[in-house]
C-alpha cells in the first residue's frame, strides 16, 4: 500500500546568537514564524529569513524550515 503525504504547513525557525556563556560558547535563541505556505519555494523562505535577520541586533546562527506532513494510507 502506498503512503499518502498531505502537507499541513511549515515553520521558519531562525536561530540567533544572543550572547556568550562563561566558557565562550554562544547562547542560542530561536525565533519561530508559523504558517509558512507548504508550497513556498525554499529560496523564498530563505530570502525572507535574511530580511528578518537584518531587523535583529543578534548574529544569525542557522535558518531552518520545519515541514509538517500528515501521512496516511490510500
Amino acid at each position: 500500500m502506498a503512503v499518502l503525504e498531505t502537507p499541513l504547513g511549515s515553520t521558519l525557525r531562525i536561530t540567533l546568537e544572543t550572547d556568550f556563556d562563561d566558557d565562550g560558547k554562544p547562547i542560542l535563541k530561536n525565533r519561530n514564524f508559523r504558517n509558512v505556505k507548504p508550497n513556498a519555494a525554499n529560496q523564498d523562505v530563505f530570502d525572507i529569513a535574511n530580511l528578518l535577520v537584518s531587523l535583529q541586533q543578534h548574529t544569525l546562527n542557522a535558518v531552518l524550515r520545519i515541514d509538517e506532513v500528515h501521512l496516511g494510507e490510500e
